[in-house]
């Protein structure tokens, strides 16, 4: 997200739980829910991450978790998918698509199989009711309406 104009703010979530179902034959047929612990959220700065939290954006007392429940899974190519959901942050639902690359598969040091994927999408922090407009001197704002979700996702079967 741009901040104050000039900037961008990085921040990272900690506690992400979910499930994938994954036809590797048809992947149209897969599937991904996740939530999200608002709480765990991390900037950097304990005083922006408790405002973060707080009623002006995510409302972690009232709206703890983030989610998200695919709809549907379309095939790119070999490599990339476009997994379109509905993410609902706050008590706002909005259908977004993730566009997901597979990074590859591996045994890990236990012998489980685990697969590797990034997914990107831009969000509109506006639509799902985070922030406030609030002017600058330089005629921008404070912080921009426009968000960059990137996900590593290590998925292990079971």
């Amino acid at each position: 997200m741009t901040y104050l104009v000039v900037a961008t703010l990085r921040g990272s979530l900690g506690s992400i739980e979910g499930t994938l179902i994954l036809d590797e034959d048809d992947p149209s047929r897969s599937a991904v829910t996740a939530s999200i612990d608002v709480a765990t959220m991390n900037t950097g700065s304990r005083l922006r991450d408790t405002h973060l939290r707080s009623s002006d954006f995510f409302d972690a007392d009232r709206f703890p978790v983030i989610t998200f429940r695919s709809l549907r899974v379309e095939t790119i190519d070999a490599r990339r998918l476009r997994v379109v959901g509905g993410l609902t942050i706050r008590d706002i639902t909005k259908e977004v698509a993730l566009e997901t690359v597979y990074e590859g598969q591996a045994a890990d040091a236990n012998g489980s199989r685990r697969a590797r994927f990034t997914a990107t999408t831009i969000l509109s922090r506006r639509e799902f009711g985070l922030g406030k407009r609030a002017p600058i001197e330089t005629a921008g704002l404070i912080a921009g309406d426009r968000v960059t979700v990137t996900l590593d996702i290590s998925a292990v079967a079971v």
